[in-house]
């Protein structure tokens, strides 16, 4: 769940989710986690979230690799009305970054950030 990796905003009361506020939260990596070792192979990272934004509204920037930018890292854009996946080769048993850059252009509730393996261990 957002509410066990969120380094700004504010818990929704009863939620596991984050609640981010443009006029309080800033314009940089709010969400991370897990920064631990992660076995290789495929993955599907997942930002999962609500927005009452404009749907087209760039939220932010999910982004995902060994660590908070490093060149090899992949990024998405993280766009109202549109789900926000990007998918992740882990080369090694090595350590693993996923992250959230807020872009303070609507306020959102994070639910969940999700590490999913979509190949056979």
């Amino acid at each position: 769940p957002a509410v066990s990796l969120f380094h700004a905003g504010a818990t929704a009361d009863g939620q596991e989710a984050v609640v981010l506020q443009p006029r309080y939260e800033p314009a940089q990596v709010v969400i991370y986690g897990p920064r631990l070792p992660l076995s290789a192979g495929a993955y599907e990272i997942e930002l999962e979230f609500e927005s009452e934004a404009t749907p087209g509204t760039r939220l932010g920037i999910l982004v995902a690799g060994p660590r908070d930018g490093a060149p090899e890292n992949r990024q998405v854009e993280v766009i109202a009305g549109q789900p926000a996946r990007l998918a992740w080769a882990q080369p090694g048993h090595s350590l693993f970054y996923a992250g959230f850059r807020y872009a303070r252009a609507a306020p959102m509730t994070v639910r969940a950030l999700r590490i999913t393996r979509t190949d056979a261990p």
